[in-house]
């Protein structure tokens, strides 16, 4: 036991008492979400559809990208079976690792759980390791001494703990590490601690593309750290880089020769368009963006406000009330940027009676610098890619506590006359989040009944009506719908099933259906035999047939003759169409 405490004690740098807090709320956490149902996301199910095709020995493959029938512009037999495309949009290590666990047997559900049961309780011991230091003195005001710092240990894990679901929380768990052992690396075995920081990144991006903002980190830590001496950062980095490749070299190679006989009908993007690049992403073409540079930067300077997502308050209802306000959002925007810009500098100018050696090894001058990373990196995907990272709230998720532990620092530091209006501003910002996760969200948050209890769980489904806690199952946005569709593949053997939303169908492995293509697709389609076709329309906006992520039906399938409903269910909002089309029939 003396043990025990003795490691707790190192570990948590004296302040054993935020690090246990956290460790017991991650622990409740982490088993409240054990006793609850796996509820399936989009980008979620895509994986864990290469997963299952990959155990039955098909490969590393989707079907759900677009409908690789037949080269641009020529016409498209429907008739004919659709080809599974390699999976590469996302990267493979997340589909691999429940490959794995299915592979031996054990049911997805529970697979799952382990997966991110393991992940959070590891993820909050790194973070738990770095809020013991951030979070090590209580806030004075006045005579008083508030030990608040206790009560945003106890918060963290019950509301800013990643949802079970994707690969947010796996970037978000291993994020702390990295940093962790680069910090340590200042000390003692710099090339051990450094090579092992380089391995967790390589593996983060075998999971995750974004993770390659860490390298962005790591190169502002590490030369941070070693400074002056810049032939020791160079040494480090390069070892830091070297061992990441024994994840990132097979990745690109896997890339390569699955994006090399890519079929060019896309999903989302014009059919037209030829410029994925083999080796990367099917989603990086780097297209347009440069052209239009004033264009870009106004675009990043509006979705810029996005970045205010790395309070942790609810501030995007009111970004989205400003949408109209174009000014409002560019000015808001640009706050916004400055800033996680000015972190690093306001951490650096935090002890500047401090030797500047002992600065560089401040923890949270380290830490300061991964918002900043991350930021640059999705500034500079704007540039080349249409998509508005910058402007998607999800890829905060990984870095919001370093914002929150550096704040809390700012406003307990003691300041110099100058600095009163800044640490006056951090105090304000502390006490609106401490109100906002102590009183609002669990008394006063508006909406529907068990708000406080999704919440905690990361839960979107627990609305539904047949929600079952605790529960071992999977559920999804269309659960009965999809049983009412595998009847009717039963019944009807040779008939074609076109789905909407059609991840959340195929996540379990499940074959015999079809993603429903872009409305250029079917300017072109055709049947060479009579057949029967299904349509699985789930949007609650589509008052037809429409694409995946569309409410705009297609003229060409909605006036399909003969076509009528043989299923609705009310609570999900779906609907069954069938449609007999004879021998040459044309869309």
């Amino acid at each position: 036991m003396q043990k025990i405490r003795s490691l707790i004690y190192s570990l948590s740098q004296g302040n054993p008492k935020v690090f246990g807090v956290i460790l017991i709320s991650a622990f409740f956490v982490t088993l409240a979400r054990i006793l609850a149902p796996i509820e399936m996301n989009w980008d979620e199910a895509v994986q864990l559809e290469a997963a299952h095709r990959l155990v039955k020995g098909l490969g590393l493959t989707s079907t759900f990208f677009p409908p690789p029938y037949a080269p641009v512009q020529i016409p498209s037999n429907l008739n004919q079976a659709a080809i599974p495309q390699y999976l590469t949009w996302w990267p493979p290590g997340f589909s691999l690792l429940v490959a794995s666990l299915l592979f031996i047997g054990i049911p997805l559900a529970t697979s799952l759980k382990i997966i991110y049961g393991i992940s959070t309780i590891l993820g909050w011991f790194a973070w738990g390791i770095i809020a013991s230091n951030c979070l090590a003195k209580p806030i004075k005001i006045g005579s008083k001494i508030l030990h608040v710092q206790l009560f945003i240990a106890g918060i963290l894990p019950i509301f800013y703990t990643p949802a079970w679901n994707g690969t947010d929380l796996f970037l978000w768990a291993g994020l702390p590490f990295v940093v962790l052992f680069l910090f340590k690396s200042a000390n003692q075995k710099p090339l051990f601690y450094v090579a092992v920081a380089g391995s967790i990144f390589g593996a983060l991006v075998f999971i995750r593309y974004s993770s390659l903002f860490i390298a962005i980190a790591a190169f502002f830590i590490l030369l941070l750290l070693n400074y002056p001496r810049l032939l020791a950062f160079i040494k480090t980095y390069s070892i830091f880089l070297g061992s990441s490749l024994f994840f990132i070299l097979p990745l690109a190679i896997y890339n390569k020769l699955a994006g090399s006989n890519k079929p060019t009908i896309s999903l989302y993007n014009n059919p037209t368009d030829l410029s994925t690049i083999p080796g990367l992403p099917e989603f990086v073409n780097f297209k347009g963006s440069f052209a239009g540079l004033s264009s870009t930067i106004i675009n990043i300077l509006k979705s810029a406000s996005t970045i205010s997502q790395l309070s942790g308050l609810p501030i995007q209802p009111l970004i989205n009330s400003w949408q109209s306000h174009r000014a409002i959002i560019l000015i808001f925007g640009t706050f916004c940027l400055i800033l996680v810009f000015l972190l690093p500098w306001l951490v650096f100018r935090k002890n500047q009676q401090t030797p500047l050696a002992e600065r560089q090894r401040d923890i949270s001058l380290s830490l300061s610098l991964v918002p900043v990373s991350l930021v640059i990196l999705l500034l500079a995907s704007n540039f080349a890619q249409d998509y508005d990272f910058i402007g998607t709230p999800r890829y905060y998720i990984p870095v919001f506590l370093p914002t929150i532990f550096i704040a809390y620092e700012l406003a307990t530091k003691q300041p110099k006359n100058a600095d009163r209006l800044i640490k006056t501003g951090f105090l304000i910002f502390i006490s609106i989040f401490l109100a906002y996760n102590l009183i609002y969200r669990p008394f006063f948050i508006p909406g529907r009944r068990f708000q406080l209890a999704k919440t905690i769980l990361g839960s979107y489904l627990m609305y539904r009506y047949d929600y079952q806690y605790p529960s071992n199952k999977v559920i999804t946005l269309y659960d009965d719908t999809s049983a009412a569709l595998r009847k009717l593949q039963a019944e009807n053997p040779k008939a074609l099933f076109f789905v909407q939303d059609y991840v959340f169908y195929v996540y379990d492995g499940h074959e015999g259906l079809r993603t429903i293509p872009v409305s250029d697709f079917w300017k072109r389609a055709y049947v060479e035999k009579s057949v029967k076709i299904f349509w699985a329309i789930g949007h609650p906006k589509c008052p037809a047939i429409c694409p995946a992520l569309s409410p705009q039906p297609i003229k060409q399938l909605s006036s399909q003759p003969n076509l009528k409903t043989v299923y609705k269910s009310a609570q999900e909002k779906t609907k069954i169409l069938v449609s007999d089309l004879p021998n040459g029939y044309k869309f």
